[in-house]
């Protein structure tokens, strides 16, 4: 199954129960290509918005030998970074980074993974088990049949 996802706003790109992975994506300079420039993950009440910051330096640190972080975070509305060492807790999500990777993860045992490069975001998704077939967004069902997950849940109408 060929799917080329190229949307503009925000969209749902993966749900299940309380959890919910939301995308946005803007267009590319002048390209008629769209990237994603933020991601936020739901848990619950709670909401982490990773957004990519294009505004710092690609130029590696001497001293750590790491680019500079390109992304900033909100947690419930609020910067949780500051005078941190990348690790921010909630009451039902935790991410951690790394040199421009970011991870996840939320009580249940559901993972995102996005990786923050110079003008885009790449993201990973991992649904917990008890999601399997649960699914639905742009990421499809979970069911490991890729021929329905373009498909509305409950209805039978195909995307």
């Amino acid at each position: 199954l060929e799917f080329e996802c190229n949307f503009r706003g925000e969209a749902l790109w993966v749900s299940c129960g309380e959890w919910s992975v939301h995308a946005v994506a803007t267009q590319l300079n002048n390209a008629k290509a769209t990237v994603i420039t933020a991601v936020a993950v739901r848990y619950g009440s709670e909401i982490l918005v990773a957004k990519l910051n294009t505004s710092v330096s690609t130029e590696v640190d001497n001293e750590t030998g790491l680019e500079p972080r390109r992304y900033m975070l909100l947690l419930n509305s609020t910067d949780p970074l500051d005078g941190s060492e990348g690790w921010v807790s909630g009451a039902f999500l935790t991410a951690s980074g790394f040199n421009n990777r970011l991870t996840i993860e939320d009580v249940s045992g559901n993972v995102v993974k996005a990786s923050f490069l110079r003008d885009l975001i790449v993201l990973q998704v991992a649904p917990r088990d008890g999601c399997f077939n649960k699914t639905f967004g742009l990421t499809g069902n979970n069911n490991g049949i890729k021929s329905d997950d373009l498909i509305i849940q409950d209805t039978g109408e195909i995307l």
